[in-house]
């Protein structure tokens, strides 16, 4: 193979895989840092330009990144690269999410931007196979302490909730018709766990 054109084809890979898995941008909360005043606010605590310098990351990422992130999608999945949390248990053409919903609000969907709270914790590497066991049976041994976190967490983000539910779905790639497997529900005021299909 000539050289030059070795040496391209590494290069678009390279690239490739710093746009789609760079490394704590997954992390990133999308909004952060996109209004002046959790800007301002945070200012104060940091200082303008260590929050300039993160507001101008966040914004590049927000803007840039996860954009061009999407048009890649297909590679990603063909090499198993893709960091938008789905689960190949299944096969490639099979997801596996989890959504967490305070009575009758999503607020938590596996790699959905829009649908982000608690994100961090729930794909952080030591949770993460806790959150695809749970995902993808009902009889994981962790499903119900797992669940028992995301409500203590719930309860204190959203104090006003009667019955927080973790939802277990499934559906093929892309994942716009997804049904529900098995849902864990704890309701006020004892907030016990309940597994259902």
């Amino acid at each position: 193979m000539d050289e030059n054109l070795r040496g391209g084809l590494l290069l678009t890979v390279y690239a490739a895989m710093l746009i789609a898995a760079p490394p704590a941008l997954d992390f990133l909360p999308k909004n952060q840092f996109k209004t002046p005043e959790s800007r301002a606010k945070a200012s104060e605590q940091y200082g303008a330009l260590p929050v300039a310098f993160a507001a101008a990351v966040s914004a590049a990422n927000r803007e840039l990144r996860i954009p061009a992130a999407s048009t890649l999608l297909p590679v990603q999945r063909m090499f198993r690269i893709e960091q938008t949390w789905n689960f190949y248990a299944g096969g490639l053409d099979k997801l596996h999410r989890l959504e967490v919903w305070v009575d009758d609000a999503m607020v938590y969907r596996s790699g959905d931007p829009e649908h982000d709270w608690f994100a961090p914790q729930l794909t952080t590497r030591r949770l993460r196979p806790i959150v695809q066991a749970t995902v993808v049976t009902r009889s994981s041994r962790n499903a119900r302490s797992l669940a028992r976190f995301v409500v203590s967490h719930a309860r204190e983000d959203f104090p006003e909730a009667r019955t927080i539910t973790l939802k277990a779905t499934r559906g093929h790639f892309p994942g716009t018709e997804m049904r529900v497997h098995h849902t864990l529900t704890a309701e006020a005021p004892d907030w016990d766990v309940v597994v259902s299909q």
